[in-house]
């Protein structure tokens, strides 16, 4: 399977954006290493992997789409959240049940972290938060996309995601969920 990881946050086109942050904790670089360890796990499993990490979104959709081609393909935009939380989400294009299948794939795979206390699978609509994240990947062919937030940087239960061995753990959940999807 091709999959596309994207960071989501970076150089826009008109600005530089860190994505959440709590003191010296930038979701830009937290999202970094997770995807980071789970490229290593996946490429090391045999799927081809691509890393997006700059450009607005519609670019990096049509990137996406250009590297996937009419192969099977997964764009995962991987994020974190804020708000104090203690759940994983995954959110996926409501229209697209294999988009469901995936983001339920993903969530499963959140459950071996004792840090998330519940996992959200969450449908996308134009009028959803979140939709401009994926919107534009689906309805290509073979193709769905996924937004991945599996923690809060400011939640209490989720510090230890945020250290070096648990954002491992985190890439292993991501290429995890892959792997389930993959088959």
């Amino acid at each position: 399977m091709i999959v596309v990881l994207d960071r989501g946050h970076g150089q826009k086109p008109d600005r530089f954006d860190p994505g959440v942050t709590l003191g010296k904790l930038r979701e830009i670089d937290l999202a970094t290493a997770y995807i980071t360890h789970a490229a290593g796990l996946l490429t090391a499993a045999g799927h081809t992997v691509h890393l997006l990490h700059s450009g607005s979104y519609d670019a990096r959709h049509r990137e996406a789409l250009r590297l996937v081609g009419s192969e099977r393909g997964l764009y995962v935009q991987c994020h974190l959240n804020a708000g104090k939380g203690t759940y994983g989400l995954v959110m996926h294009d409501g229209r697209s049940s294999e988009g469901k299948h995936a983001a339920e794939c993903f969530a499963a795979t959140l459950g071996a972290m004792p840090e998330i206390s519940r996992r959200e699978v969450w449908p996308l609509t134009r009028d959803s938060r979140g939709w401009a994240c994926i919107d534009g990947i689906w309805p290509a062919p073979r193709m769905c996309g996924l937004v991945f937030e599996p923690g809060f940087i400011d939640a209490p239960a989720h510090v230890e995601l945020w250290t070096p061995a648990g954002l491992r753990r985190v890439g292993e959940a991501l290429a995890a969920g892959v792997r389930a999807f993959a088959g």
